[in-house]
């Protein structure tokens, strides 16, 4: 995924609580985390970093995690939010997951309902852009195969039809997403 399409998504998004503007991620912070992580980030989730950088999509209900964020949330740092969920992989395996699989994960998002989700990268769906399947794992910690990449974690999860379902809302009336994008600032 390209930025222009990230900017194309942006001008249709309204931006909440912005003042300070977008707070962007450089590429070489990208490069470090990728060199900590010892993987490469799909370009979608790069290009995204670089466009939107750390925030939520509606009231909150989507934090999206970027590397090298250290401000107060430390939901909203993607080094906090994977290193905290692969501490738990043994434990989780106790539950019945795949504990490896949550060892491999990079945890980029938590929406409100308290739902991890992450890339697997040996869920390989686009070789040449680095793309990996996006995995929930719910509060009830089932692990779900959710989207095909964080593209469409983004434009159908977050902003698109499906936002309901991953958050487990019940669809009343056909309430839709807002599409709302906040910043963090702190």
């Amino acid at each position: 995924m390209t930025d222009a399409k990230w900017k194309t998504v942006l001008k249709h998004l309204e931006i909440v609580n912005g003042e300070d503007g977008l707070h962007t991620v450089d590429s070489a912070l990208l490069n470090a985390a990728e060199n900590s992580l010892h993987i490469k980030l799909p370009d979608s989730y790069r290009s995204f970093c670089r466009v939107f950088g750390v925030g939520s999509f509606g009231r909150g209900d989507f934090n999206i995690a970027v590397p090298g964020y250290n401000g107060k949330a430390n939901t909203y740092s993607l080094e906090y939010l994977t290193d905290s969920q692969r501490e738990l992989a043994g434990q989780l395996g106790d539950l019945g997951l795949d504990p490896d699989q949550i060892s491999r994960g990079i945890f980029f998002a938590i929406d409100m309902s308290r739902s991890n989700h992450f890339f697997d990268p040996e869920d390989v769906t686009d070789p040449k852009k680095h793309e990996y399947a996006v995995f929930s794992l719910y509060r009830n910690y089932e692990v779900e195969r959710t989207f095909d990449s964080f593209w469409d974690f983004v434009t159908i999860g977050c902003l698109g039809e499906k936002r309901n379902c991953l958050l487990a809302l019940e669809d009343e009336e056909g309430e839709s997403p807002q599409q709302i994008f906040q910043p963090m600032t702190e």
